[in-house]
């Protein structure tokens, strides 16, 4: 297929026609092609199912500046987030340790951690989000929901970082990190794989830093 970031449009004909010429009756999205392939709903031929949700549902959890507020609206704890730019954004950034990241990223790409004080830069091309930077242990999630409903939910931690991302997990069990995954995906009625990070605040309660609606290393 031709590239989805040269032509979002070439990209998904090609789709359309490996499709119809494969007979394929299930699409399943993996990792970060899923933002591009969710395009296909309403396009694709009678019979063939997308295991992922549309683009009106897809973006504003992968957008790190609409799901804090998404998260917030159906009782996922977030911390304080906000656009750089704005005078919310200088506040985070004046109180306390803070991150600076893209609202648009993947695999730590731009993320650059801060101390309380530290100058936020002016605002440039890409949209970036200013968020509190918690103290507490990192814990990424992996889940697959149908209807509301989850199916099987793995939550893991990095063993071996490469700066922000890990590339050696273990697995482990947080009951309560496992009922706000449960509870946000009821609400939200959400069909498809969905992946959480989570860092605890200083009393050990979890709050989700970001969200991937789509396949991540909990998979293995």
């Amino acid at each position: 297929t031709p590239p989805p970031s040269a032509s979002k449009a070439a990209y998904l004909k090609a789709l359309l026609t490996i499709i119809r010429e494969e007979r394929i009756d299930l699409v399943l999205p993996l990792s970060e092609e899923t933002m591009h392939v969710a395009h296909l709903h309403g396009r694709l031929p009678a019979g063939v199912r997308l295991f992922a949700p549309s683009p009106e549902i897809l973006l504003p959890l992968h957008d790190k500046a609409r799901f804090p507020v998404l998260a917030s609206a159906h009782g996922l704890p977030v911390p304080a987030t906000a656009l750089l730019g704005t005078p919310e954004a200088a506040r985070i950034a004046a109180d306390g340790a803070f991150v600076l990241k893209p609202v648009l990223s993947c695999s730590g790409r731009g993320v650059s951690l801060h101390e309380a004080g530290a100058a936020l830069p002016a605002p440039g091309g890409s949209a970036m989000v200013v968020q509190r930077r918690l103290p507490g242990a990192h814990v990424s999630s992996f889940t697959l929901a149908h209807q509301g409903r989850v199916q099987v939910t793995v939550l893991y931690r990095g063993t071996v970082m490469a700066g922000t991302v890990a590339v050696a997990f273990e697995r482990i069990e947080r009951p309560d990190i496992a009922a706000l995954i449960e509870g946000f995906v009821a609400r939200l009625g959400h069909s498809g794989f969905i992946s959480f990070d989570f860092i605890d605040d200083a009393e050990g309660q979890p709050h989700a830093i970001e969200c991937n609606p789509r396949v991540t290393s909990g998979v293995h």
